[in-house]
């Protein structure tokens, strides 16, 4: 199940920028706003229902 590992992979690419956003401050202005961008899309999965139907389907089986 390939959506079953997006909102890990996606956790993992804000978490990697993160880190390089405290290691490169004169990237951070940067950095920063992609992280925005990237955020607001995570918080859109909120309003799906999409993602828990799937892993109860992967996890149930």
């Amino acid at each position: 199940p390939t959506l079953s590992h997006a909102i890990p992979a996606f956790e993992l690419f804000t978490t990697t920028w993160e880190k390089m956003q405290q290691s490169n401050p004169h990237m951070a202005l940067f950095i920063d706003a992609g992280l925005r961008k990237a955020n607001s899309y995570y918080n859109q999965m909120d309003n799906t229902k999409a993602y828990v139907v799937l892993m109860c389907e992967f996890l149930c089986d």
